[in-house]
């Protein structure tokens, strides 16, 4: 057994030297795969692996050394923007923005009416859940783990003490009726926060193609660039007997 979760937990881990190892290797591979194919998280951390062993092969190699200068340099660029990768696959425009900004706003209006009810119900169990966990851990990932085990316990109890206070006066349809209500509610309320977050990136994004629209066109050259050059740098290096994870297809059909 201990075995078996060695060889489980192998599969899923890159021993990469170092975390500026690690990032170098993730920005390759990002780069490399084209954007028309869906990788499993198997294949993505396979992929990271085979950039990771290539790598640790030729630490002396200049040509690899420089690549790995570049593509550091052009991180750096794009976290000093605050932007990632995958936006600048594609040309984004301020009216495709501008859209996407009033579709999400419409849909938060669609949804309002149903989260509104459920509100004063669901906002004690959040602030309580928060409280939870912010005051039993320091660990974000904790602090977030506790916040949703807190909702998941005591959505149920709330729910439960609704329904039995609506069965006592009314009976058990409109008890149903009402669980059922609070659900879609919660969902129209969760999925309102997720439209309002996707709205305020969409604000942000209008806000830096304004502001850096040269920038970011030159970001995008840079990107080709460095698609163009690991992709010739795999063709040359890697090793010809190792099948390889995309066709020329799929590099065709766009980076």
């Amino acid at each position: 057994m201990t075995d078996k979760l060695a060889e489980a937990l192998q599969a899923v881990t890159l021993n990469a030297p170092n975390w500026r190892t690690l990032r170098f290797v993730q920005a390759a591979r990002r780069l490399y795969k084209p954007r028309s194919v869906v990788l499993s998280p198997a294949q993505y951390v396979e992929l990271n692996r085979r950039f990771l062993e290539q790598y640790d092969e030729s630490l002396t190699n200049n040509e690899l050394q420089q690549f790995r200068n570049s593509v550091e340099d052009y991180q750096a660029r794009l976290d000093i923007l605050g932007i990632k990768d995958f936006q600048l696959r594609q040309p984004v425009t301020l009216g495709h923005a501008f859209r996407k900004i009033f579709l999400r706003a419409l849909w938060m209006l669609v949804l309002l009416p149903l989260a509104i009810p459920g509100a004063l119900l669901h906002l004690p169990v959040g602030w309580i859940a928060a409280t939870v966990g912010e005051r039993f851990s320091y660990e974000m990932d904790d602090i977030a783990t506790l916040k949703v085990f807190a909702t998941i316990l005591l959505l149920p109890l709330l729910y439960l003490v609704v329904a039995s206070i609506i069965g006592a006066q009314f009976g058990f349809w409109w008890a149903l009726a009402t669980v059922i209500g609070l659900t879609f509610s919660f969902s129209a309320s969760v999925r309102i926060i997720e439209a309002e977050a996707g709205m305020l990136v969409s604000m942000i994004s209008v806000a830096r193609l304004a502001r850096l629209g040269s920038e970011i066109d030159s970001l995008r050259t840079t990107r080709a660039e460095l698609v163009e050059s690991i992709r010739s740098l795999v063709d040359k290096y890697s090793d010809p007997d190792m099948p390889r994870m995309f066709t020329n297809q799929d590099f065709d059909s766009g980076a």
